[in-house]
């Protein structure tokens, strides 16, 4: 997933949008620096995302977002940034978040959190990954993030990254439950070489 992102039309219009959400942008912003939580509401980027989102794959994402741009704010960028880490394009997905003024950003990496979290729920480590640490750059406080990234790491064998994060994990993450109980496994079973005993399937 090293596609490069400095090429052709498709960039050129990813930076048109970028740049329309940017100076546009005075829609939605976060509601506070360590909520994780789903933002409600049905807003004009959430339709606009659930109408192009089986298109969100690396095939088909430049193109269908140029033939149907998103909303020209700060909200539809968040969900044009979600659709791109869906894709698997993380570093585009970087550079729309990056075009936002700085109280915006937070908002757009739950959208995207929230659009990625489905995936690592359904065993996609490989996609997982990559869209959780997007949301750890904006987002270090966010445990879930961190306990999916670990675990998605951890799984396709990038144990130094696991660490680091299932670590961050459980600094912030204090509950004696379930989740905890993994990351602690893995932790153990990266140290010794060993596979983590009685990881609990805490998903769905």
């Amino acid at each position: 997933m090293r596609t490069s992102y400095w090429i052709g039309s498709a960039y050129i219009a990813l930076c048109a949008a970028v740049l329309s959400a940017h100076a546009l942008s005075s829609a939605t912003s976060a509601s506070g620096n360590n909520s994780t939580e789903t933002y409600a509401g049905n807003t004009p980027g959430e339709r606009w995302f659930n109408q192009i989102k089986s298109h969100c794959n690396s095939v088909e994402v430049a193109t269908a977002i140029r033939s149907f741009p998103p909303p020209k704010d700060s909200d539809g960028a968040a969900y044009m940034a979600g659709c791109y880490a869906l894709a698997g394009k993380t570093k585009i997905a970087k550079v729309i978040i990056d075009g936002l003024a700085t109280g915006e950003r937070d908002y757009a990496a739950t959208v995207v959190f929230n659009i990625g979290h489905p995936v690592a729920d359904a065993g996609d480590d490989e996609s997982a990954g990559p869209i959780m640490r997007l949301v750890i750059d904006y987002q270090p406080y966010n445990y879930m993030a961190l306990y999916h990234a670990g675990m998605s790491e951890y799984a396709i064998g990038e144990d130094d990254r696991s660490k680091l994060h299932l670590k961050q994990f459980l600094t912030i993450y204090q509950t004696n439950d379930g989740w905890r109980q993994n990351a602690l496994s893995v932790l153990n079973a990266i140290e010794n070489g060993t596979k983590p005993k009685n990881l609990l399937n805490l998903e769905g």
